[in-house]
Order: C-alpha cells, then structure tokens, then sequence
C-alpha cells in the first residue's frame, strides 16, 4: 500500500521501494466476507505476525459457518 509523501503512523519504507504498510487481509466465501485486516508498519517481514492473525480469523470464520473450517481448506 503506497502512502509515500504521507505522515501516517506506521508508514516505512517496503520491499517494492516506496513508503507504504504491509497489510494481511483475511476473506471468507466466494462473497469475499472480510474477518480481519492488519495495517502493520512496511518494513515488517511478511510472516510476522501471521500465526496471530489466522488463529484470530479462523475462531470469527468458524462462528460464521456451520461446516467445520480447517486451516487450508480452499474452494
């Protein structure tokens, strides 16, 4: 996410070479349900935080859906 000339908190610099965040998103369904997004500062490695995140959307995900919701379940 570009915010180059911006003073935004958690603004960096990012591995495409501008300031900006590195987001993670988490969607549900072919709807595209959104169950979380982080702004994290863009010089942040692409996994931290990751694990925290996905346990946090699976728990939202599985009270959402009435068929078990397993990491890795794709359609």
């Amino acid at each position: 996410m570009d915010n180059s000339q911006t003073r935004k908190e958690g603004v960096s610099y990012t591995y495409k070479g501008y300031d900006g965040y590195a987001p993670i998103a988490a969607y549900l369904g072919r709807e595209g349900w959104c169950l979380g997004c982080v702004l994290r500062p863009g010089s942040q490695h692409a996994n931290n935080g990751f694990l925290d995140t996905l346990k946090r959307v699976l728990l939202r995900a599985r009270a959402l859906q009435a068929n078990p919701v397993a990491p890795g379940q794709c359609s």
